[in-house]
């Protein structure tokens, strides 16, 4: 959630507390095993261990039982596809290289490069295009 966040994208306030309460781990798994899909969080701990224990004990004292929309956060595509273009640009890539790689456009590129720019975080990337880029 915090990498997300450096690079600009939103995570919902929900994500960050139970990340602070259970780790980093436990809300990687939570996220692709539930994200985007309701979830239900018994009242009554169900009996041997199950996937999302320490999760769910912490959202039953915090939220109480019952069901709840788990957002997608950082396994959105538009995230996903954010960090690969962050990951690309501090790499030296150009913006053509990085659209040519992720098969998208290069305006998408260019967008997410700017918000980079703006907090920061590209202060040892190459220019945006090199006439190399452009010629083909």
């Amino acid at each position: 959630c915090a990498d997300c966040d450096m690079i600009g994208f939103a995570v919902p306030q929900m994500l960050h507390d139970t990340e602070q309460a259970t780790g980093p781990f436990s809300v990687r798994a939570l996220l692709l095993d539930c994200g985007g899909q309701q979830y239900g969080v018994r009242l009554t701990p169900a009996r041997g261990k199950r996937q999302h224990d320490a999760i769910n004990r912490w959202r039953l004292d915090t939220y109480g039982h019952g069901r709840m929309v788990i957002p997608t956060g950082p396994l959105a595509l538009n995230a996903r596809l954010a960090w690969a273009i962050y990951s690309g640009l501090s790499k030296g890539l150009s913006n053509n290289e990085v659209a040519r790689r992720l098969n998208c456009t290069n305006r998408t590129v260019t967008r997410q490069r700017n918000r980079l720019d703006s907090r920061g975080l590209l202060r040892n990337a190459p220019a945006r295009n090199t006439s190399q880029d452009n010629a083909k």
